[in-house]
């Protein structure tokens, strides 16, 4: 069998790798929540500025959550794009430190870290390392995170380096949520508990009949899903769940779900339900989600309410486990064509983008 990371030549649509991927994840999920970071993490007091693009703007949003809510050191969110504007970067910002989260260190990713010299500080999350890129043919991002590296920049790690061969990913979008939370954790005056507080209940799920619930309710229904659904999801979910999007649009080529923070449900999406009836997935069991649920059944609309484990920093890694596998098993039944991907190879004008580079 090939490791999560690689593919076989008999493997022509990329099913049995991502099959192994979606295997692995909780595994190495769990590895980055029970490792201890490389000492204390101290912060500016001015506070930091945190960015990332695709599944690693989820990261980022996350760790700002998470920092507001359980440090003393104020965060704020810029999109990445954000940092080709030369007055991205003002008075204010530079007592600020820098946050980036990029797994693989593509090259949008410079746009920010290039910059990292008018800011009071550096993180890095990602899952570069020097050797696997000089190994892997990539001598700039090594040369990008040793030159980081000699700066004095904080580089935080976690699963996998090579995600590559297909373009969804699985195994970086948990992790990544897992490293943030080890991180918020480790700061200076952090009031968030151990990561180890998170593991049985993310076990249960795991372990639990959930997920299989879940495909097999999309998979009967799969025309339904493939014109598109609803997800009411709390404020802890809701506000980083740009993965759970990318797992339709990247996974099976769908439009993405519509993704709606539980109590926006009234304000709009629900009279267009009305109108135009769709499958809706409710997650967790707040008593948001218990009227969100009952105002649906009124109305004819029979959701689908899914289990969020009790600690909310949980919920997004939660999320990740209960649609994985059916992202995998759809793309099987459906054929869906993951290592010939629609447009590979066309988005270099975008995706290579790094500033002057």
């Amino acid at each position: 069998m090939t490791a999560p990371g690689q593919s076989d030549s008999s493997d022509l649509l990329g099913h049995a790798l991502l099959q192994q991927r979606v295997d692995a994840v909780w595994g190495l999920l769990r590895g980055v929540l029970e490792s201890p970071t490389a000492g204390p993490v101290e912060l500016p007091e001015a506070g930091v500025v945190v960015t990332g693009v695709g599944s690693s703007e989820a990261h980022a949003r996350y760790l700002v959550g998470l920092l507001n809510e359980w440090t003393p050191v104020p965060a704020e969110f810029v999109p990445l794009g954000a940092f080709a504007e030369p007055e991205v970067i003002g008075p204010s910002r530079r007592r600020r430190g820098l946050i980036v989260f990029s797994q693989g260190l593509a090259p949008n990713a410079r746009l920010a870290l290039d910059r990292a010299g008018e800011f009071a500080g550096t993180v890095l999350f990602t899952a570069a390392t020097v050797a696997g890129q000089k190994a892997a043919g990539r001598p700039d991002r090594a040369e990008l995170v040793e030159r980081l590296l000699l700066s004095g920049a904080r580089v935080e790690s976690f699963p996998i380096e090579d995600e590559y061969t297909l373009l969804v990913r699985v195994i970086g979008p948990a992790c990544g949520f897992g490293a943030a939370r080890r991180f918020v954790a480790a700061v200076v005056g952090s009031r968030l508990g151990p990561a180890s507080d998170l593991i049985e209940g993310l076990e249960s799920l795991v372990r639990g009949p959930w997920p299989a619930r879940v495909a097999a309710r999309m998979v009967v229904r799969v025309e339904e899903h493939r014109r598109g659904f609803v997800v009411l999801a709390p404020p802890s979910v809701s506000g980083c769940a740009q993965n759970l999007a990318a797992k339709f649009v990247e996974g099976l080529y769908w439009p993405p779900p519509r993704i709606v923070e539980t109590l926006e449900l009234a304000h709009g999406t629900f009279q267009q339900l009305i109108e135009h009836r769709a499958p809706v997935w409710v997650l967790g069991d707040d008593p948001l989600a218990r009227r969100a649920s009952v105002m649906l059944q009124q109305a004819g609309i029979e959701p689908f309410v899914l289990p969020l484990p009790a600690a909310l920093d949980a919920a997004p890694m939660a999320v990740e486990f209960l649609f994985n596998g059916v992202v995998a098993q759809l793309a099987r039944e459906l054929g869906i064509d993951q290592v010939n991907w629609p447009g590979k190879g066309l988005d270099g004008p975008l995706y290579q983008f790094s500033g002057n580079h």
